[in-house]
């Protein structure tokens, strides 16, 4: 009997063989005809991959604005049209896609930006949004495909439809992002990042529409389950407030992981009259975001099983808006303890960090604490709690024989620890020094009684920067567990660079086959 070619094979059996080629391979596969097109297609587009960004060989950092600009998009249409080009010409194509990945970091430091960064921080503090948004991009040879994309906002006839099209023709990055979308149907999860969330006017319009008003000729995004929009710290400085751009996430009917940026603004309101029923919510990750609007949060996301909050503190307001809950210099872990104990049948993962470095470089703030994380304890079902020293040491100068297990989960099985360089909130050495040494000894003091407090504890792991500003954390910690009081306990120590590299992209395919 004669071995069987692809061409013979019913379409569910190629697609499961050719699933395991590589990318190369499938490119070639899909110019063999229009059935393997289509097949190879459902594989090629499931995760688009897409990087705006430099070229290697051309450095942001000390190129020229005009120059490298035009170089950078002067060899054709820029890789965002052209993809955008091929969901509008196949809309079928579109339906593939379950993963979008928007990255990028390659304009932080654009002119005028690096130059004042460097030399005068007052005038960047002054800069309008305006004066520092994304380079936009042309559309010099694909004429066609922005004129299929202002036919498809107009059809839509939606309150911000001029907008939309005023964009496109501007070449803005958003608008073409927000037209991606809404030819995405099946997507299943959606990561922006950086460049990307510089400017999220349209992409945030199209989603809030889709959360909060359900039209018929809009995606209902069904199968969305993860979304994640991170900013980049040299960005606070000229953007906007976001929550009112965020909080309709929270509405998505089947939305699961949410990993945010959220500004923290003095006066919460959700967009709607009632808040959200949030309870398919099962990883939640906020930044920025202080105490009390951690509360508002966690009040409709009653199934959450993992949380990462990172509060951020800075002296000024780092967003365009009159106030900004960053600027409180108190933190109340009262109303953190009162926000987490609902959520002590779910919660299996918790993670509480702070962020206190200012946008321009200078030095860490200091935080008043009033009140402690005593009750968490009964967080019975949380097993890995990483928490930054601060959290536990609150009021160590007021209150000396603070028993830390009562700051703890219980059941935990993996302590995490990511110290600061400075852990309590005076200016003066000499009570920087006693708290340490009251916060050594109360810790101390509970490694010698791990088995009866935490008996299920079996691994904590140290999480500290290269470099000396970290230095005492890497010996507090290995002054804290030289002795045998930790017995049976795994000691992982590792130390990681502040600023990471990235991997390598590759570009999805831009439908250039005659299919």
């Amino acid at each position: 009997m004669a071995a069987a070619t692809l061409s013979e094979l019913p379409d569910e059996l190629v697609l499961d063989i050719i699933s395991r080629c590589s990318h190369a391979n499938l490119l070639c596969l899909a110019r063999v005809n229009k059935r393997m097109y289509e097949i190879a297609s459902s594989i090629l587009y499931a995760h688009v991959h897409f990087r705006w960004n430099f070229k290697k060989s051309e450095s942001p950092r000390n190129a020229h604005f005009e120059r490298d600009y035009k170089k950078l998009e002067s060899t054709g249409p820029p890789h965002a049209i052209s993809l955008l080009g091929a969901f509008l010409r196949k809309p079928h194509l579109g339906l593939h896609v379950q993963r979008l990945e928007l990255l990028g970091g390659g304009f932080d430091y654009r002119y005028p930006y690096s130059f004042i960064l460097n030399h005068d921080k007052e005038k960047l503090k002054s800069l309008s949004y305006e004066e520092l948004r994304p380079p936009p991009l042309w559309w010099d040879g694909a004429e066609e495909t922005l004129r299929s994309a202002i036919s498809l906002v107009a059809e839509f006839d939606l309150p911000y439809s001029e907008l939309w099209v005023e964009k496109l023709r501007e070449g803005t990055m958003d608008a073409i992002v927000a037209l991606m979308l809404v030819r995405l149907p099946n997507l299943r999860s959606l990561i922006v990042q950086r460049d990307f969330t510089k400017e999220q006017t349209c992409v945030m319009a199209v989603l809030r529409t889709v959360a909060l008003e359900k039209l018929d000729w809009l995606p209902r995004f069904i199968h969305l389950r993860e979304i994640s929009m991170r900013f980049d710290m040299d960005d606070w400085i000229c953007r906007n407030a976001n929550s009112q751009l965020l909080l309709p996430l929270f509405y998505l009917p089947a939305i699961e992981a949410l990993d945010l940026d959220l500004d923290d603004p003095m006066q919460w309101s959700w967009p709607t009259p009632a808040p959200p029923d949030a309870a398919s919510i099962k990883s939640l990750t906020l930044r920025n975001v202080r105490e009390h609007g951690l509360k508002l949060i966690l009040a409709t996301t009653k199934n959450l099983e993992k949380l990462e909050w990172m509060a951020s503190h800075s002296q000024v307001s780092i967003i365009n808006q009159a106030s900004d809950a960053t600027t409180s210099k108190m933190m109340d872990l009262d109303v953190v303890t009162g926000a987490l104990l609902p959520l002590r049948n779910t919660l299996v993962d918790l993670s509480l960090g702070l962020n206190t470095v200012h946008p321009f470089g200078e030095d860490f703030f200091y935080l008043d604490f009033h009140g402690s994380l005593t009750g968490i304890a009964q967080l019975e079902k949380v097993e890995r709690f990483q928490v930054e020293l601060v959290y536990l040491a609150s009021n160590a100068l007021f209150d000396n024989r603070f028993p830390i297990w009562e700051r703890v989960p219980r059941n935990l099985r993996i302590l995490v620890f990511w110290p600061p360089p400075l852990i309590f909130p005076v200016a003066d050495d000499q009570e920087e020094e006693l708290g340490t040494s009251i916060l050594f000894r109360n810790m101390r003091e509970w490694m010698h009684k791990w088995r009866g407090e935490t008996p299920r504890l079996e691994r904590i792991e140290v999480l500290t920067f290269a470099g000396d500003a970290w230095s005492w954390g890497r010996q507090f910690f290995r002054d804290l567990f030289a002795e045998d009081a930790t017995t049976g306990i795994e000691m992982v120590y590792s130390c990681e660079e502040i600023w990471g590299g990235t991997s390598p992209v590759e570009h999805p395919p831009y439908d250039e086959t005659g299919w």
